[in-house]
């Protein structure tokens, strides 16, 4: 997964990656990719709710993009929870002129002052649990750019021994025709 990121990323630094954009239902794509995801979550022993507004409009956007987001904060979520008691809520709901995706986890959280850095390259918090956790810094680096390259935004609320909860918001597309089937590309769960 770290080589992966690093890969990912630099590829779409230097446009050697592009983006498919295609009208899409945001929470087909992401039940689609946890399903890739399932046998993780089983292992981890990871309790996950998943709480879906019905009726939302598609999204544009790439789906691959869109599951490595999904990917790499479930990663997070997983690494940086409890041994025990791993919670994960993904909600994805309307707000105004968005379609949301929230990912909240009961992880160790984060400092007040780590919050605008998360997103940085290569950016690791100094805290000894975050330490012991293998990364490489680069997985909100990733999710960052693929949000702002999808016209989107991305909110990090966190509370130290709390968890976190990553907000994206991605402009919806009322009245556009998502496709029926939601094929799922290659992957690296």
């Amino acid at each position: 997964r770290l080589l992966n990121n690093v890969l990912d990323f630099s590829n779409l630094e230097k446009g050697l990656q592009k983006f498919h954009f295609e009208d899409l239902p945001l929470d087909r794509v992401v039940r689609k990719h946890l399903e890739a995801f399932d046998y993780r979550i089983k292992k981890e022993r990871v309790e996950l709710t998943l709480d879906i507004q019905p009726g939302l409009p598609p999204i544009r956007g790439d789906r691959n993009a869109i599951a490595l987001v999904l990917l790499n904060l479930l990663d997070n979520g997983i690494k940086y929870s409890p041994e025990k008691g791993k919670k994960i809520r993904i909600r994805i709901f309307a707000e105004n002129s968005s379609v949301c995706l929230q990912v909240q986890d009961n992880g160790i959280g984060m400092l007040p002052e780590e919050i605008p850095r998360v997103f940085e390259k290569f950016y690791r918090s100094d805290n000894i649990a975050v330490r012991r956790v293998r990364g490489s810094g680069i997985g909100l680096s990733l999710v960052k750019y693929v949000v702002d390259a999808h016209g989107g935004t991305i909110q990090v609320e966190s509370a130290t021994g709390e968890g976190s909860s990553f907000t994206i918001r991605f402009p919806a597309r009322p009245g556009a025709a998502a496709p029926e089937e939601i094929p799922t590309g290659p992957l690296d769960p």
